[in-house]
């Protein structure tokens, strides 16, 4: 297996990999699979529990390496950045100085570190509650503290991994669309792992359908569809059709093969 830094002439990728496998022991869980990530592209990853999604998103974050296959990613310190399933924030700081934390921790001065995490929260609706702790907030505004963390380190390459699970329906709405008026200026490319395939679709230019583990690709649909997507856009017939591609796949996919459990996706 290899890892590289991402260089010249494959500036046009945020990441890639390359025919990854990863194996716990004996037991495979994931792949072969390979995925390249457009600078400024939008991928969601869905798949049954067990396929192998978490895997390959912890691969990209360079939290695990493969066993055989090679992984790509940006090259730069703060390039790639991770939003998981729990806000994971510091209980006795306020949202800013959890926003704040990644560039506190790099060196950055209080002052620079504050104004960039201070503009991460206006970002994703939170101008107004840069004084709050977390006891304080709701749970949306909890992982709307968490992406804007993750957005403050201006990164090249946004890895989230379902971290709408926990949420009730309208807030998931609510913080999709948050998510997508990142693409409304200069954006880093963005890998998610979701269950709902409406909200793949919602969210992403690519829906990439995986197998039941040992994962790999079984379709890969592209979304024809502007980023921020249009108003009513989920009662489009666009919208609709490509959902159902997507659900077709993703049924025959799950009814071809025998799923294996991956310690990995538990719950995903």
């Amino acid at each position: 297996m290899t890892i590289a830094d991402l260089r010249p002439p494959t500036l046009s990728l945020a990441a890639s990999l390359s025919d990854v496998t990863v194996r716990y022991g004996d037991r495979a869980v994931l792949g072969p699979f390979s995925l390249a990530i457009p600078a400024d592209g939008a991928i969601a990853l869905v798949g049954p529990s067990g396929c192998g999604k978490s895997t390959a998103l912890r691969l990209l974050a360079g939290l695990e390496t493969p066993t055989t296959g090679r992984v790509v990613r940006a090259a730069g310190r703060g390039d790639t950045a991770v939003v998981f399933q729990a806000p994971t924030l510091a209980p006795w700081s306020t949202a800013l100085e959890n926003a704040a934390l990644p560039l506190r921790l790099a060196g950055i001065g209080r002052t620079e570190a504050n104004a960039r995490a201070s503009d991460a929260l206006a970002r994703v609706g939170l101008t107004g509650s840069a004084h709050l702790k977390p006891a304080q907030l709701s749970g949306g505004m909890a992982m709307r503290v968490s992406l804007a963390r993750a957005l403050a380190t201006s990164p090249s390459l946004l890895l989230l991994d379902e971290p709408f699970a926990a949420l009730d329906e309208i807030t998931r709405r609510r913080l999709a669309d948050d998510v997508m008026t990142v693409w409304t200026g200069p954006r880093p490319a963005m890998v998610f792992v979701t269950h709902s395939v409406e909200e793949a679709v919602y969210m992403a230019d690519r829906v990439v359908v995986m197998s039941p583990g040992p994962g790999h690709t079984v379709q890969d649909t592209h979304i024809d569809a502007p980023f921020p997507r249009p108003p009513q856009f989920r009662t489009s017939g666009l919208f609709r059709d490509a959902v159902e591609a997507v659900s077709a796949a993703l049924e025959a996919a799950m009814a071809r093969h025998v799923p294996m459990s991956d310690p990995g996706d538990a719950g995903l």
